[in-house]
């Protein structure tokens, strides 16, 4: 409610579910301003050199209050990084604290021998990269199979959702190298799609029969993937979260959906996001190339939504700018497909109101 205290758990321990540091922060700054709205006071903690830059980049963004806490030789020093709204001429130093006092470190003797024992910063990888450079790892000669069908399990379940029905074909015919491959050529982070997954499967299936029998049929396999968390972040940072919360209620799900339908359009896609997208143009080059729906609900057991959301080809032709710009249209338009009105009705008619919906 209005004016309460929250603290909440250390937002690292989530990366132990979510994988990624971008989720987390997309909860950050979602939830932030909410409480910010209510008056409330809430803090949230998270370990140094466990996240990337540009998670700590977005949460400096968004917060109020940002301090970095270190406890050297039993004594606490708290220092502040942002304050937003209110300065002092010693507010930016580090503070030593002892009981209820806090004293200032403004002598340069003092400040340069504590940011020594502070350590100096490190430049971390998004936990997601980190944890696919264990799979890659995993690969090299000499790995125990025990360990390497462990990161296995772990790279599965960070790339196909492991409540699916798909699962256990999953588990038999996706093995290491091959999700790697796939997590390679993934943007952002999170679950790829129910189609996409369909057709990984479908072809390692083919490939699994013995003597080779459907080699000389199957063409190379040249997709990329865009991750599940993705359609999240580009609703967090267009702004759309409470939109999209109110869509996902009973009295707005039509009304609301309207709304967003028009917004997903028009929005911006993240710097990193955009420049993922460049590098992915330049290995198709100007070959013809279809931006599919993949939704998470999309051609698994028992929802087919077949024809329920859009796919766009793209001629992909004439400058790497007119190029660009076109595939950019082409994901917001298989974003904006998921709030057709046909969608929704089809979604409301299975009970799929409130089921989630990453394309």
């Amino acid at each position: 409610g209005r004016g309460a205290f929250y603290v909440f758990d250390c937002l690292t321990d989530l990366l132990d579910d979510w994988y990624s540091d971008l989720t987390v922060m997309n909860l950050f700054k979602v939830t932030c301003p909410f409480l910010f709205d209510l008056d409330a006071v809430a803090y949230f903690a998270f370990l140094r050199h466990r996240h990337s830059v540009a998670m700590i980049a977005g949460i400096r963004e968004t917060t109020q209050l940002l301090l970095d806490l270190h406890v050297i030789d039993g004594t606490t020093y708290v220092h502040p990084l942002k304050v937003w709204g209110r300065h002092s001429p010693t507010m930016f130093f580090p503070h030593a604290i002892d009981g209820a006092e806090a004293t200032s470190i403004t002598s340069s003797a003092q400040s340069a021998r504590l940011f020594a024992a502070m350590g100096r910063p490190v430049s971390r990888p998004d936990h997601w990269h980190v944890l696919l450079d264990r799979g890659w790892a995993a690969l090299e000669p000499g790995v125990p199979d025990a360990e390497r069908e462990q990161v296995a399990e772990l790279v599965r379940a960070m790339i196909i959702d492991p409540r699916s029905r798909m699962a256990p074909l999953c588990a038999r015919y996706l093995d290491l190298p091959s999700l790697l491959a796939v997590a390679a050529r993934e943007t952002g982070t999170g679950y790829i799609g129910g189609k996409s997954v369909g057709m990984l499967v479908a072809r390692a299936i083919l490939e699994a029969e013995p003597d080779g029998r459907f080699a000389s049929r199957l063409e190379p396999h040249d997709s990329y993937y865009l991750g599940a968390d993705l359609f999240y972040t580009y609703i967090v940072a267009n702004g759309w979260w409470r939109l999209w919360t109110t869509q996902r209620t009973p009295s707005s799900y039509f009304s609301a959906g309207a709304q967003l339908r028009e917004l997903l359009g028009h929005g911006r896609f993240p710097p990193a996001v955009q420049e993922q997208f460049l590098q992915m143009l330049e290995h198709f080059g100007q070959s013809p190339i279809i931006v599919r729906s993949s939704s998470l609900l999309e051609d698994n057991f028992g929802n087919a939504f077949a024809g329920k959301y859009d796919s766009v080809f793209c001629a992909n032709q004439g400058s790497p700018e007119e190029r660009y710009h076109a595939f950019e249209d082409a994901v917001r338009r298989v974003y904006a497909s998921a709030m057709s009105e046909e969608a929704l009705a089809y979604r409301a008619s299975r009970g799929l109101v409130d089921r989630d919906e990453q394309m």
